[in-house]
């Protein structure tokens, strides 16, 4: 019999090949393209033999003039996709399935805590976009920012498995 983090890499494929440890860079832009801050990363994406918990993963924000910021994000399989709810984050990510380069991976969520949102808003969600490359060494995210509908801001993530 196979455990939970068996049944999830099952279920969710791709999302078994983002397994590891990658390093990268978050740069947050308006969408007028204007650069407003960047810094390196390290995630890990962990599955274990949790029923609760069996998809696991931790960031680090790492600035040269701030301290790093260390976060943690169990998730939840509810049969389609895995489900964050955390005091951070609470939303969702799935694979498409109609996807016919087998690379993505989709997301919406929101921020919890509202020290998260680099700017005054009333109605922030948020989209995620995650491209793996065919060899697997290679992601590239995207968190499109709207605010009642309207784009205010793109986080472009770029990440080399280490």
């Amino acid at each position: 019999m196979t455990g939970p983090a068996d049944q999830l890499r099952a279920a969710m494929p791709l999302l078994a090949r983002h397994e590891g440890r990658w390093l990268g860079t978050y740069r947050y832009v308006r969408p007028d393209g204007t650069l407003l801050d960047s810094h390196a990363s390290e995630l890990v994406c962990s599955f274990r033999d949790d029923p609760e918990f069996p998809y696991y993963q931790t960031n680090a924000s790492i600035w040269p003039d701030r301290p790093r910021l260390d976060m943690e994000y169990p998730a939840r399989f509810d049969g389609e996709g895995i489900r964050f709810d955390t005091p951070i984050i609470r939303g969702r990510f799935w694979e498409t399935g109609k996807d016919p380069t087998r690379s993505t991976i989709l997301g919406h969520w929101i921020w919890m805590d509202p020290a998260f949102i680099p700017f005054p808003a009333d109605d922030i969600a948020m989209f995620e976009m995650i491209q793996l490359s065919a060899c697997g060494r290679f992601r590239s995210r995207v968190w499109q920012w709207l605010d009642r509908g309207r784009l205010v801001l793109r986080t472009l993530i770029e990440e080399e498995r280490a």
